[in-house]
């Protein structure tokens, strides 16, 4: 084996143009996958997964120590705090009396724990602001508006205790949700739609840049090196033995070439 042939195996040539003419032949199987995906995204989505309803209520914190006239070093501290307070508000005081005074249950009828509890529970703070959100994502949208409006209450009075202040108040109580937060319907049969294109792409890509069967004059120039003499077409012969020109006009015959 020369080097020409050394660095011929060796490189790997691929046709931009060639594979999007591919993709473009095989363009119905690629639509077929991304609505088969589609629709099996939409049904496993509206048959098997279980909605979530998320309720959210609001507390403004206030660092005052006294019933004083309100300070800007007040102020500036409780900013600086709303982290503090956003980690008491789940810690494993509260959350044990907020499960207690609700009687909470998990799906058994065992008494949920407060690990199960905090995973319901998500908590953020809007930036140079002394509001903290509370939302609780539950099954049942009646029990996401209970649980975080008792959140608030019970951590607002364990914070008071504990940090000796004054001024935890409840902004908005939780709201009774209407429609799920989640799953998303669209966004699912959407990923779905999308996978089910790229998947099937790749899957003909692949499929073709692995046959190495030469099939026109093109493939021996550019695989064996080699000059193409003619092409000796095939042909087929009818029942009474006449040669069918339809036929001869759909195979490709035998390549005859030289080195």
């Amino acid at each position: 084996m020369n080097n020409k042939e050394r660095e011929r195996d060796e490189e790997v040539e691929i046709d931009l143009k060639e594979l999007f003419f591919i993709l473009l032949h095989h363009l119905w199987i690629i639509v077929l996958a991304g609505i088969v995906l589609a629709a099996g995204m939409f049904v496993y989505t509206r048959s098997f997964v279980t909605p979530l309803y998320s309720s959210t209520a609001s507390v403004y914190v206030l660092n005052r120590q006294s019933s004083d006239q309100l300070t800007y070093s007040d102020l500036n501290s409780s900013m600086q705090l709303t982290k503090d307070y956003q980690q008491m508000f789940v810690s494993r005081t509260v959350l044990e009396q907020v499960i207690e005074n609700l009687h909470l249950q998990n799906t058994d009828g065992s008494v949920m724990s407060p690990s199960t509890l905090a995973n319901k529970i998500s908590i953020s703070s809007p930036s140079d602001t002394r509001i903290i959100n509370l939302t609780v994502t539950d099954a049942s949208p009646a029990w996401a508006r209970d649980i975080v409006d008792e959140l608030c209450r019970v951590g607002s009075t364990h914070i008071t205790q504990v940090m000796k202040i004054e001024g935890i108040n409840v902004n908005e109580a939780g709201n009774l949700p209407t429609s799920p937060s989640s799953p998303n319907l669209k966004k699912n049969v959407f990923l779905g739609a999308v996978a089910g294109v790229v998947l099937s792409a790749a899957v003909i890509i692949v499929l073709h840049l692995m046959n190495d069967t030469i099939r026109t004059g093109e493939d021996v120039e550019r695989y064996l090196d080699v000059s193409l003499m003619g092409v000796i077409p095939e042909m087929k012969k009818g029942k009474k033995g006449r040669v069918n020109k339809k036929d001869e006009l759909k195979t490709a015959g035998s390549l005859t070439y030289k080195n």
